[in-house]
C-alpha cells in the first residue's frame, strides 16, 4: 500500500471523517472499537497501544463492501441449510 504520512489518522480523526462521509455525522470511537472486536470495519493498524486508520486503505475498503452488497443472492432452494 503505497500511503504517505498524511493518509494515517487517529481512532477519533477516522470516526469524525468516516462518519461524515458515510451517513453525514461523525462516528462515535466506541463503534470503531466494537468493529475492531468483532473483526469487522475498515482495516487498520496498531502502532504500540494506538489504532490507526489509512483513509485510502477505508475508502477501497467501502467500495469493496458495497459491491459485495449489491451482488445478487442466490434462490432459497440453492442456499445451505444452516
Amino acid at each position: 500500500m503505497d500511503t504517505d504520512s498524511s493518509d494515517w489518522l487517529t481512532q477519533v480523526e477516522f470516526a469524525k471523517r468516516f462518519g461524515e462521509h458515510v451517513r453525514g455525522r461523525p462516528y462515535n470511537r466506541h463503534t470503531l472499537i466494537y468493529w475492531i472486536r468483532r473483526k469487522e470495519g475498515p482495516p487498520h493498524v496498531k502502532v504500540g497501544r494506538d489504532v490507526v486508520y489509512s483513509w485510502s486503505a477505508a475508502l477501497a475498503w467501502l467500495k469493496e463492501q458495497s459491491n459485495r452488497s449489491t451482488q445478487p443472492k442466490p434462490p432459497r432452494s440453492l442456499r445451505r441449510a444452516a
